[in-house]
């Protein structure tokens, strides 16, 4: 009987990069290009990011990484991918910043992580609100 772990990396690489995009892409729009609550790494907190709607995903790496607990479920999958503005002509740097997806090892989704660019102008930052 095949592990989990071996039919998921099976599984894995026989989707194309654009079938894995199209997971990226799809989690971007299901969260409707916003992420709430962001720290940046300069411990600057937002209530909320948006994103520009006309963005899409293009697939950095992948990856199956595992806890060293005796149980061959403890696995994940990690998708990487870059957040691009659809701008053609324009000079500025069209890259809004990364998402990273964590899937189990039946693709369904654990978690996310955000490194974004709340400078580009493809993005609206909005900051906390001072409570007085």
């Amino acid at each position: 009987m095949q592990s989990e772990l071996y039919k998921t990396l099976t599984t894995l690489e026989k989707l194309s990069p654009k079938a894995l995009e199209a997971i990226g892409q799809e989690h971007l729009e299901y969260s409707n290009y916003k992420i709430i609550g962001y720290w940046d790494e300069t411990k600057q907190y937002y209530e909320e990011i948006t994103l520009k709607k006309n963005c899409f995903v293009k697939l950095s790496s992948y990856s199956i990484e595992k806890h060293f607990i005796n149980s061959s479920k403890n696995f994940w999958i990690k998708l990487k991918f870059k957040i691009q503005a659809e701008e053609v002509n324009t000079n500025i740097n069209n890259i809004i910043g990364e998402m990273i997806l964590i899937l189990d090892h039946q693709f369904q989704y654990i978690d996310e992580n955000w490194l974004i660019d709340v400078n580009s102008p493809f993005v609206v930052a909005k900051v906390e609100k001072e409570i007085n």
